[in-house]
């Protein structure tokens, strides 16, 4: 394998591997989103009854 070709795939390795980490954070922050509704609904609803 050429030096270039090597340079190459190292570059892509390392600019996938941050493009996997901050959907990682996105997806984890959205999950954190939909537990605190949920947790809203549910004291709403407490407070109705």
């Amino acid at each position: 394998m050429s030096v270039l070709t090597r340079r190459a795939l190292g570059v892509f390795q390392s600019i996938w591997h941050k493009q996997s980490e901050e959907e990682e954070e996105e997806e984890e922050e959205e999950e954190e989103e939909e537990e605190e509704e949920e947790e809203e609904e549910e004291k709403k609803k407490e407070e109705g009854t």
